[in-house]
């Protein structure tokens, strides 16, 4: 089996052209809002998928903190859930800010591109989303 190699630079540049179509700060909101009650809705599909990518992780001896960590409970999905209904409801970061004499500004947000590793807490991708989605950055997770 041939494998192609990961070209990460084309990868950004796709990542960062994909982030001009983020919508308006409704339509963030409107994101929000549907991820949050997505994972309500879906709790117990979550929780199952959930136990089942734990049994894997404990048949490749995956120590058994970082097999707690990956554990997601109703409160860690609702937490993440509530999370993203508050930052629907907060309206978009200000994108831009003036001195006291509006000789010069500064660009506050979008960054661009936000890299997050993380070893576990899966319910923490989903914070990352929200925060991104609502801030107008794209999100690369590893």
């Amino acid at each position: 089996m041939t494998q192609s190699p990961f070209d990460l630079s084309a990868a950004l540049a796709a990542i960062r052209l994909s982030t001009e179509q983020l919508g308006s700060d409704e339509q963030c909101s409107r994101a929000l809002v549907a991820m949050g009650n997505a994972m309500g809705k879906g709790l117990d599909d979550i929780l199952e998928a959930n136990t089942l990518d734990l049994e894997i992780s404990r048949d490749m001896a995956v120590p058994e903190l970082v097999a707690e960590w990956l554990k997601l409970t109703p409160e860690r999905v609702k937490t993440a859930a509530s999370v993203c209904h508050r930052l629907a409801a907060m309206g978009a970061p200000p994108t831009t800010s003036a001195n006291v004499n509006n000789s010069s500004y500064s660009q506050i947000r979008p960054l661009g591109i936000v890299g997050f590793i993380y070893e576990a807490f899966p319910d923490l991708a989903a914070i990352a989303a929200g925060l991104c989605i609502r801030t107008g950055n794209a999100l690369v997770l590893r």
